[in-house]
């Protein structure tokens, strides 16, 4: 399956550190080969001592656009999005991880 995820925070890219000031944007652009069941936007922080899914979205096609602010960011995180489609592919359940973005407070 050839699912495009495009996930970046700030005009930041996945893999990438970015300082921020206050509230990080994020970003996602998505388009898989089929409807998307779900995206979740996942983040780390030393007070939750794990990943937290913050945002569940639930998109209504393959397409899908999302911008959003983060309003409970506090301190230095970890983000990262999953993604699953509504079919199986050949048996198999069809999903797309990005990269972590690094988002420290400047």
């Amino acid at each position: 399956v050839k699912i495009l995820l495009d996930f970046s925070i700030n005009g930041e890219p996945m893999g990438g550190t970015v300082k921020v000031p206050s509230s990080p944007r994020l970003e996602i652009d998505a388009h898989g080969t089929d409807s998307i069941e779900f995206i979740e936007v996942l983040r780390y922080s030393k007070p939750d001592g794990t990943f937290v899914v913050i945002y569940t979205l639930f998109p209504e096609g393959a397409d899908f656009t999302w911008r959003q602010t983060d309003t409970t960011f506090k301190e230095d995180s970890i983000y990262y999005v999953r993604l699953r489609q509504v079919r199986l592919v050949r048996t198999r359940v069809a999903m797309a991880w990005s990269s972590p973005i690094w988002v420290k407070r400047s």
